[in-house]
């Protein structure tokens, strides 16, 4: 404590053992009268009324955890005669090392746990709770909770959901994507897990994995998916994977030849040069076809890239670039797998397939029916991760370059 603030407090306790009303103008009075030099040397006047008139001290403490000396804690404490905090705002205090290892500590010796949440007691508490006042374990269950939710959000948004809003996904995406937002996020990784995303931690991966593949989960899962929506999986649902697609930040809007696409990766260039060919091609045609990987033994459902009328018959075109089509590495690895078993189940319903892919330089080869490792490998060469052509065929195709100035995508 510093010597005005011992100095303020005797003066405030002799006060009060007098009986007379602690006013800050008689304490700033007698402080200037009894000690002159010290109350020029450490305090000024604050302008303010009554009893908000008070001593501001000069020499201000730094935060503990920032290191900052102006802080909200420290402005407002400038107005009183309590000792300085040790910390400028409450974020601070909160995600201070000791304070946190404190809290721990505090909670391990009462509830068992590093958290309150974590504590099989209050977590029983808190749902007996939940059931008297609301009839329900959890209040998002209730129908009234839900209700008023809705209410609030279409009141203030003009929506049911927070996440529907426009606004609100535009600010996710770009708080997600922002570069400054990304490293601290990695930073924070690689201090508590040692890698930059927590995915990569196996701990973390296999408690994931557990979770999901545990058959009670897996069964409570399937089991509401089929009462809701009558598939296994929400995405089988036509009508789901749409609303998806639609509110995914990978598509982007391009309107081509007086046509509007929602399109993602190549799709951009292959377009293009479909079209300028003749060709119909829709990326909205509603068609899909289940399939079953022999990897996990689970059935998929597959929605085609585009449609393309040809010759009065429809042909079902999947782009890839030869990242996803699995030539990268240079052996066959499960993306081909998958790539081929997509290619069967379109071509079990009477469909024509073709795929095109194209390498790092967006020179696309196209291969009819069901593509097989042996062809494709034969012309990828692996090491360059381009089709073997000559480096200035590359440099002069117009399959190159022209497509996506024709179209006037923003590169992704």
């Amino acid at each position: 404590m510093s010597d005005i603030s011992r100095l303020v407090r005797s003066i405030m306790e002799d006060l009060k053992r007098s009986g007379r009303r602690q006013r800050s103008d008689t304490v700033i009075r007698i402080l200037r009268e009894t000690h002159p030099d010290v109350y020029h040397r450490h305090a000024r006047w604050v302008n303010a009324d009554d009893w908000t008139r008070k001593v501001a001290i000069v020499g201000r403490p730094r935060c503990r955890t920032c290191g900052s000396s102006d802080g909200p804690a420290f402005r407002n404490r400038c107005k009183s005669f309590h000792p300085w905090p040790k910390f400028c705002c409450m974020k601070c205090g909160n995600s201070n090392a000791d304070v946190m290892a404190r809290r721990k500590a505090t909670c391990k010796h009462r509830y068992g746990a590093s958290c309150p949440l974590g504590s099989n007691r209050l977590r029983a508490k808190g749902r007996r709770t939940l059931l008297r006042h609301y009839g329900v374990d959890n209040p998002l269950k209730s129908p009234e909770v839900i209700a008023q939710i809705r209410a609030t959000n279409l009141r203030r948004r003009g929506v049911e959901w927070v996440t529907q809003d426009p606004d609100v996904i535009e600010k996710l995406i770009d708080t997600h994507n922002n570069p400054v937002t990304l490293g601290r996020r990695c930073r924070t990784n690689m201090r508590l897990y040692g890698v930059p995303y927590t995915s990569q931690y196996e701990p973390i991966r296999r408690k994931i994995v557990t979770a999901l593949n545990g058959s009670k989960a897996r069964r409570k899962t399937i089991k509401t998916c089929q009462s809701r929506y009558g598939v296994d999986n929400p995405i089988q649902d036509y009508a789901i994977w749409k609303r998806r697609q639609n509110s995914s930040a990978n598509f982007v809007d391009m309107k081509y030849r007086g046509k509007h696409y929602r399109l993602q990766g190549y799709e951009p260039e292959v377009v293009c040069t479909l079209v300028d060919r003749g060709l119909e091609v829709s990326s909205r045609h509603g068609i899909y076809a289940d399939y079953k990987n022999r990897d996990d033994g689970k059935i998929h459902r597959y929605f085609p890239d585009l449609l393309v009328r040809t010759k009065g018959r429809h042909c079902v075109v999947e782009v890839k670039s030869t990242w996803t089509a699995g030539l990268i590495s240079g052996r066959r690895s499960f993306e081909f797998r998958r790539l081929q078993e997509k290619a069967h189940a379109i071509v079990a319903t009477g469909r024509a397939f073709a795929v095109m892919i194209g390498d790092r330089y967006k020179t696309f080869r196209t291969f009819k029916g069901v593509p097989q490792w042996d062809e494709l490998i034969r012309e990828f060469d692996p090491d360059r991760r381009c089709w073997r052509r000559s480096a200035r065929f590359r440099r002069e195709s117009p399959s190159v370059r022209q497509p996506a100035a024709r179209c006037g995508c923003a590169s992704r």
